[in-house]
């Protein structure tokens, strides 16, 4: 018996042919079985997805398949990491870039696929494109007290600011609505800049003279400190 299938090569009993089960038959049930598992291998296994902090558990229902569909639970946020079974795997877009924030979201349907310590998020990559504030930032190194990006910028462009001029401060009481500053270093050139404890305030109304300057502004809500930074 020389007879075979064109794709898997199973063995074929011709009329005449006297079949031996043992070895004519049995090695197509062989092979059977090994194709069939890497099928059942190759398809989708469906996972449950929580998250505990800033990590995203992955669970899955068959542990011998490596592509994985998740009904997100909770928003992706650039930083979030992620375990498979509880072993941590790292995680990158098809581009090979790190996901996102927004890359998904709750309720979404996500797809992935594992390879060894890899588990590939099948997003396009920058799905939606952060917010300063929402891009972690690590002071250790600058000694800034900002945790984010908008935020390290505002403050080295506060520190920039202050560092450049002469610097007034004023105590007002909840309701105040007007702040006046004496100082010969205020010109009718002079470039001001007000803020309440830190935070600049934008103001509606000057009087400017040789050495003072008056803003308006709404009433205080709180007590605060006004400071004049003269930039020049």
């Amino acid at each position: 018996m020389a007879q075979t299938t064109a794709n898997y090569s199973f063995n074929i009993a011709e009329g005449t042919d006297v079949v031996n089960l043992l070895t004519q038959c049995y090695p197509n049930f062989t092979s059977l079985d090994t194709i069939l598992k890497g099928i059942d291998d190759s398809a989708i296994t469906v996972a449950s997805e929580t998250k505990s902090g800033t990590v995203h558990q992955l669970v899955r229902s068959n542990t011998n398949r490596n592509v994985i569909r998740f009904s997100a639970t909770s928003n992706f946020t650039l930083g979030d990491t992620f375990t498979v079974d509880g072993t941590p795997v790292t995680a990158t877009t098809i581009a090979g870039t790190a996901l996102q924030t927004g890359d998904f979201v709750i309720n979404s349907n996500v797809l992935a696929i594992l390879n060894g310590a890899l588990l590939t998020v099948l997003v396009g990559g920058s799905a939606v494109t952060p917010d300063a504030e929402d891009v972690p930032y690590d002071n250790s190194v600058s000694g800034l007290t900002a945790t984010d990006v908008q935020a390290a910028i505002d403050e080295v462009n506060g520190a920039a600011v202050k560092a450049q001029g002469v610097e007034l401060t004023a105590s007002l009481t909840a309701g105040a609505t007007s702040v006046t500053f004496t100082d010969a270093a205020i010109t009718a050139t002079s470039k001001l800049m007000l803020f309440f404890d830190d935070v600049f305030i934008p103001f509606t109304g000057v009087t400017a003279g040789v050495g003072t300057v008056t803003y308006t502004f709404d009433a205080l809500a709180a007590n605060a400190t006004a400071t004049l930074w003269i930039v020049d």
